[in-house]
């Protein structure tokens, strides 16, 4: 989810930060017919991580 926050939202966030918990509400909301207006507050940013690994594409 950083990965996907960074290329295609433009978001640099922390690896904790991208947690997918709002996505997974928005996936239960909808299909239940259900209108949701859905807040996530990311504190953090992904500076600190920006020499490890984890953005290298595999």
């Amino acid at each position: 989810m950083a990965k996907y926050l960074v290329r295609e939202e433009g978001l640099l966030v922390g690896i904790s930060a991208a947690a997918v918990t709002s996505e997974q509400i928005a996936r239960e909301e909808v299909p239940a017919g259900r209108h949701a207006t859905i807040v996530t507050i990311m504190p953090d940013s992904a500076d600190k991580y920006l020499s490890e690994r984890f953005w290298e594409d595999a």
